[in-house]
């Protein structure tokens, strides 16, 4: 079996695939109103909201929450019930290293 992304919610997976549930997330106090929510496919509102500040992150080329400068916060509505939930995102830089032994 190969790995095929599924159409709707974007994530890659090897054989029977079920997508997440829905959220809509959205920054109000960074200018982004309600109607122009982002889309996430998470397993709840908070991974939902970590999502939002790492594809946030990334678009910006800023880094500013990840780099600490920023803890934005978010909205997040479930999209099987309604219910929003406001979340403070936060997130840190770990270096990894890693070392493999090599003959002399």
């Amino acid at each position: 079996m190969a790995f095929e992304k599924c159409g709707v919610c974007g994530q890659w997976d090897v054989g029977p695939h079920r997508c997440k549930p829905k959220f809509e997330v959205w920054c109000e106090e960074a200018g982004q109103p309600e109607e122009d929510a982002g889309v996430f496919y998470a397993s709840d509102a908070e991974e939902a909201a970590e999502r939002w500040a790492e594809d946030d992150d990334i678009s910006s080329a800023d880094y500013s929450i990840v780099s600490q400068r920023s803890e934005p916060v978010v909205s997040v509505r479930d999209c099987r019930d309604g219910e929003v939930k406001l979340f403070r995102v936060t997130g840190e830089a770990v270096p990894s290293y890693s070392a493999s032994e090599i003959s002399a």
